[in-house]
């Protein structure tokens, strides 16, 4: 009897840490297939003051929400925050420069660190082949194939991949 409740309870912490994974991983896929094509940079990697490691800011159409400034186009931020939780804010885009409310969402708990590797085309060029960037600057008008994230949660390491919509067909057909 003991041991089937505690073989009941790990099963219940490993559902519950593969819920947090799948939910992290749709919400950031839905994120990169979303990024807003009006603007010169949508996606870039920056390293902000006070931070061990960089953030991954991106613009991407957030759809409907149920407080209107967050419908649409919004910024967001993803970064590890002081309780070690892999952290997803968002603002609303302005165009004036005020301060906007914004708010955050945790991704998942207990991470120590998390990295990105992007698939691109080597030094932005079309007709150039693809290579991995270990970061992804802002002068980098192009958005990339895909990334690559490795999360260190509970010391396990966790890997993600990701892809991007894209305006340019995968295959070229010829007549």
């Amino acid at each position: 009897m003991t041991r089937s409740i505690q073989f009941d309870a790990k099963i219940e912490t490993a559902r519950g840490l593969l819920h947090e994974r799948q939910r992290c991983q749709t919400r950031l896929q839905d994120l990169f297939l979303s990024l807003a094509r009006d603007v010169a940079t949508p996606l870039y990697t920056e390293q902000f003051p006070d931070e061990a490691q960089e953030s991954l800011v991106a613009i991407f159409d957030h759809g409907i929400d149920p407080e209107p400034a967050f419908s649409g186009e919004v910024v967001s931020r993803l970064f590890l925050d002081k309780e070690k939780n892999l952290t997803l804010a968002l603002w609303p885009v302005s165009t004036k420069g005020e301060a906007l409310p914004w708010r955050t969402e945790v991704l998942l708990s207990n991470v120590s660190q998390f990295q990105f590797q992007w698939l691109g085309k080597k030094n932005g060029t079309p007709e150039a082949p693809f290579v991995w960037y270990n970061e992804w600057p802002k002068n980098r008008t192009e958005i990339p194939a895909m990334v690559r994230m490795t999360v260190v949660q509970d010391r396990n390491d966790i890997s993600f991949a990701l892809f991007f919509g894209t305006s340019e067909p995968s295959v070229t057909y010829k007549l």
